[in-house]
């Protein structure tokens, strides 16, 4: 099951980080806003959630907001959630 994500967090991501996350997870979008950065792409399952956020917290940078749309031809309703650190 392929599931959108959009996450969020403090400062912009080290150029590595952006390699890294293009080579691992094909097209992610990444939006810098005001002191933070929005990641918006598709994955495929939890573990794959899980490799991406672990990425994330190897360089230092923070979690804000983790947000999950599963897609529409599922069964499954859409899922939310948040995590704060």
């Amino acid at each position: 099951m392929t599931s959108r994500f959009e996450v969020r967090v403090t400062g912009r991501l080290p150029q590595t980080l952006t390699a890294a996350i293009a080579t691992r997870f094909g097209e992610v979008v990444m939006r810098k806003q005001p002191g933070s950065t929005v990641l918006n792409g598709s994955i495929a399952d939890q573990a794959a959630l899980r490799s991406l956020l672990g990425l994330i917290w190897d360089t230092g940078c923070t979690v804000l907001a983790v947000t999950i749309d599963h897609d529409t031809d599922t069964a499954s309703p859409t899922t939310e959630s948040s995590t704060s650190t």
